[in-house]
């Protein structure tokens, strides 16, 4: 096989940085290397085939402890089985993509080809950059946000912790509120409001040189589905398009930032927003994931600000 048609084999059917590895082989170790990788590959769609004869991919993966564990724990309790579906891509690409570079490890040991060092601007540095670069952002103070305020006309954008308000013919407190600032330069606000045993959150967002009032309501990831809070944890990402109460929603954004709780007054938390739209687009589900763990879901609907009224702080604010 020519250099050339060796080297466009490997660099359509490799990652950069394992066929940037295999460019520095000789064609000998080229064409070795192709040989043993394909005897010892693991194929997808066998795995996924192993896994539902009796959830025997671990056993396919040569993960033989693992594989009896599965078994004896009932198949991780059951919802092993059903998060290894999901998985199950990512695994058998990590587990080829370990086999190739032992293949090259030894091929370099045969072929005496010494690896170079990583310079300092290599992926792995850039990446341990950016992630320290994300957790000084997190201890950053908010950005100023700060609408027009008039004494004797205030609006939905001005309001605070303690103010109180009219909204759906109920008078309403003021009980928190809190601050997104996202990467793409653009701030948002929540104001969490309660009337009696009823707890809503009013968002707030610039839009053209005025203000999108969104009301929102909590509801349980789980009611959206199952296998949501396992989507995002191991995709980082939910599904594009769910069924909600009957509805079809479609993912509209997706948004990276940090999120401040202004009412006490603590140190931002690195948040991911999406937010999923029906085919009305007149009503929101919105997926916030805050730190590494806590997940909340919310179903809202934009309302006009002029459903509010008699907005009045309860304390002076300067």
């Amino acid at each position: 096989m020519g250099n050339n048609n060796l080297s466009k084999k490997i660099h359509r059917n490799f990652p950069l940085r394992l066929s940037s590895q295999l460019e520095k082989l000789p064609d000998a170790g080229k064409e070795e290397f192709l040989v043993l990788y394909s005897q010892n590959i693991k194929n997808l769609g066998l795995a996924y085939l192993f896994h539902f004869i009796l959830g025997t991919s671990y056993l396919y993966q040569g993960k033989i402890f693992k594989q009896l564990l599965f078994w004896l724990t009932g198949f991780g309790f059951a919802v092993g089985w059903v998060i290894n579906l999901f998985r199950m891509p990512g695994v058998i690409s990590r587990l080829n993509y370990g086999k190739a570079q032992k293949i090259i490890f030894m091929l370099n040991r045969k072929y005496k080809i010494r690896p170079r060092q990583k310079p300092k601007d290599s992926l792995d540095f850039i990446k341990k950059r950016v992630n320290k670069k994300i957790e000084n952002q997190a201890q950053k103070k908010p950005r100023v946000f700060a609408p027009p305020y008039d004494p004797t006309q205030i609006k939905v954008e001005n309001l605070k912790t303690g103010f109180m308000l009219d909204y759906q013919f109920k008078t309403w407190d003021v009980t928190g509120e809190f601050q997104y600032d996202w990467e793409d330069g653009s701030t948002e606000k929540n104001f969490k409001i309660k009337s009696g045993l009823d707890t809503v959150l009013i968002n707030v967002k610039p839009d053209d040189q005025q203000f999108k009032i969104t009301h929102f309501e909590r509801i349980n990831f789980y009611a959206i589905s199952n296998a949501l809070e396992i989507e995002i944890h191991f995709r980082d990402k939910p599904r594009n398009i769910f069924e909600f109460q009957g509805e079809q929603f479609y993912r509209e954004n997706t948004l990276n930032g940090i999120y401040f709780n202004l009412s006490e007054k603590n140190i931002g938390t690195r948040v991911k927003v999406w937010e999923f739209l029906n085919a009305d687009r007149n009503e929101i589900i919105r997926i916030e994931k805050t730190g590494a763990k806590e997940i909340r879901t919310f179903k809202g609907k934009n309302i006009s600000p002029f459903e509010f009224s008699e907005i009045l702080p309860r304390v002076i604010y300067s």
